[in-house]
């Protein structure tokens, strides 16, 4: 069986970039797969029963959530505004076009919400 890593999009498999993950992928056979592909490690560790993280993985996990943040949270945007749980349609096209649409509402958005916010003094 194929590590849930291994299902990593084409397009993100360009060697260099970094693959952000939660703690639950945090597994030896996820890692080494992201070594074999030449693609950067950024799964949060996982402490285990009795033996919790070091300093420098505590610092690791934080930093790597700053960027995890900005990503959740559009998706937790897409799924509270736009009931994008999952896909309403068969077939990689459709799917990969209500995706598209999702994403652009959710950027307008954003816009909106910029436009209509008040200006700071």
């Amino acid at each position: 069986m194929q590590p849930p890593v291994a299902f990593v999009g084409r397009h993100c498999r360009r060697e260099g970039t970094t693959v952000y993950a939660d703690k639950g992928y945090d597994s030896k056979e996820n890692r080494q797969h992201l070594k074999e592909h030449q693609l950067l490690d950024g799964i949060m560790r996982k402490a285990h029963r009795n033996r919790p993280l070091t300093e420098a993985q505590t610092k690791r996990n934080r930093y790597l959530s700053k960027t995890r943040y900005v990503v959740e949270q559009s998706f937790g945007t897409l799924h509270r505004k736009f009931r994008y749980a999952r896909a309403a349609y068969f077939g990689l096209l459709k799917v990969s076009a209500q995706s598209h649409l999702k994403a652009m509402c959710l950027n307008l958005l954003k816009a909106a919400n910029r436009l209509s916010a008040p200006v700071c003094a």
